[in-house]
């Protein structure tokens, strides 16, 4: 028997973390942390196109994209970044709330 169904949610897997600490002489610290995630939900069909995502021209489209990731980093932290798998900064923001850090 097969079931098939909608689920039009992210589905983030992570399948690595890293974390490297660096203390210098001087006492101020730096925390790198990795990680590999991939989105398992169902893929693109055909070409990416950022236009299709944009929520003016349609808001459902990209139900299943990862739109973004909180965290439990400290609202205090300074020097954040990220970058994808290629290498590219992203062009989002880090949305610094209360208790916690929403990518």
């Amino acid at each position: 028997m097969t079931i098939m169904y909608t689920f039009p949610y992210p589905l983030p897997t992570f399948t690595e973390a890293k974390r490297d600490i660096f203390v210098s002489h001087w006492g101020s610290i730096a925390v790198d942390e990795y990680f590999n995630m991939f989105n398992g939900a169902a893929g693109i069909d055909g070409q990416f196109s950022r236009v299709d995502y944009m929520p003016h021209i349609n808001p459902n489209h990209g139900a299943n994209a990862i739109n973004n990731l909180a965290t439990d980093l400290p609202q205090y932290i300074s020097g954040l970044y990220y970058y994808d798998y290629i290498g590219n900064i992203s062009t989002s923001h880090a949305d610094r709330k209360d208790d916690l850090v929403e990518f």
